[in-house]
């Protein structure tokens, strides 16, 4: 698949090549998963271990690898705020921080860039993405209107667990970060409607990308799927 390399070769001229062009390139074998991943799911553990204790539930065996997906989506069906606050706090845990100011994402996003100096956002967004629960997926939308900061940016995005192709993930509109900033509607300033702030703003023509070319793919856990803060793309069900 076009746009699809392996690690060694992601510093490559046909790699970066695609990055300007598509505004997006997947990296295979990015991350790697004993020391990177697996730690963000030791911690993930812990954060579902602590909310389920507090709310009188049984707790996790100390022992597990890889996130529990059974006894979280457990304690959404018990207590559906308790289970939001374990999502929430995963965007502060000491090791997906660790992996955003480690040497492998800021030595590429300085690449992409053109730059010597970087600038982060101060958390790691995680998604728990619940069938049924489509409402808190986003449409098309770039990322910068939610994180701003520089129109200069990279956005770097990887599964905690291997991601089938149409099975979520990412969809996107290659080339369409050269538009620049797509107009946003405000949708509900106060965020009082379903407290999803990705609800909040949307683009002002959605329409356009009714029939836009798009890409997606299989991506798996390790893999970086790497792209433009401006790339229009949006969630999978």
């Amino acid at each position: 698949m076009k746009g699809v390399f392996d690690s060694s070769n992601k510093e490559t001229g046909s790699c970066l090549e695609h990055y300007y062009s598509e505004g997006w390139v997947l990296i295979k074998n990015f991350f790697d998963y004993e020391k990177e991943i697996l730690p963000i799911h030791k911690d993930i553990n812990n954060l579902i271990d602590l909310k389920r204790k507090s709310i009188g539930l049984r707790g996790l065996d100390s022992a597990e690898k890889t996130i529990n997906n059974e006894s979280f989506l457990d304690l959404c069906s018990v207590n559906r705020g308790a289970a939001g606050q374990v999502y929430r706090a995963c965007r502060h845990l000491p090791s997906t921080l660790s992996l955003l100011t480690g040497a492998k994402c800021t030595s590429y996003a300085k690449l992409l860039m053109k730059t010597d100096y970087l600038n982060l956002i101060p958390y790691v967004p995680i998604r728990a993405d619940i069938k049924g629960e489509e409402k808190y997926l986003l449409n098309w939308h770039q990322d910068y209107p939610y994180i701003q900061g520089s129109t200069n940016s990279v956005v770097i995005w990887t599964p905690l667990f291997n991601q089938k192709l149409h099975e979520g993930g990412v969809l996107v509109v290659p080339g369409s970060h050269k538009a620049g900033i797509r107009n946003v509607r405000i949708l509900d300033p106060q965020n009082k409607n379903n407290k999803n702030g990705g609800s909040s703003i949307e683009m002002a023509e959605l329409s356009e990308f009714d029939k836009a070319e798009t890409v997606t793919s299989a991506v798996d856990v390790t893999d970086a799927l790497v792209f433009d803060t401006l790339l229009v793309h949006k969630s999978l069900p």
